[in-house]
């Protein structure tokens, strides 16, 4: 049986919902379950071990989770990689203009006099647009705390 592979551009924005559902879901869940196993023990006077002392014992790909946990965007032939989600979230909230103009002003640092030429528009415009979205990412990231 030939062995199928995927690529990036094979997931679709569903299925990337709903994987990232299924996700949080899990997390949600295990969170529970450790709470609920903890609050179980403590009630019987059994106490867990410090974490300080088999935290070397622990360990995960950090490889892995930072490509799962990665939002790209392509732009003018350009693949840029947001991380962290509640930035790549505020990202995809953006109207598409603001949203190119932004990136290749700031990611790209692209001329804004190239920018307007390619669009067909004054500079003005472009900064508005360009200061439109940053407003935007403010008001939607203003309770995020890195």
């Amino acid at each position: 049986m030939k062995k199928k592979t995927f690529t990036l551009h094979d997931i679709t924005e569903d299925l990337a919902s709903s994987a990232d559902s299924y996700l949080r879901t899990v997390i949600i869940n295990k969170k529970r379950h450790y709470i609920r196993k903890i609050t179980k023990l403590t009630r019987h006077g059994i106490t867990m071990l410090e974490l300080e002392k088999v935290e070397s014992k622990l360990s995960y790909n950090e490889s892995y989770f930072n490509k799962i946990g990665t939002t790209y965007f392509f732009i003018k032939g350009q693949i840029i990689p947001i991380k962290i989600p509640e930035i790549a979230e505020a990202l995809n909230e953006l109207p598409e203009i603001p949203l190119q103009v932004l990136m290749q002003t700031v990611v790209l640092k692209i001329p804004i006099e190239e920018i307007a030429c390619e669009l067909g528009v004054s500079k003005r415009t472009i900064n508005l647009y360009k200061r439109n979205a940053i407003e935007e990412l403010r008001k939607k990231l203003k309770d995020y705390e890195e």
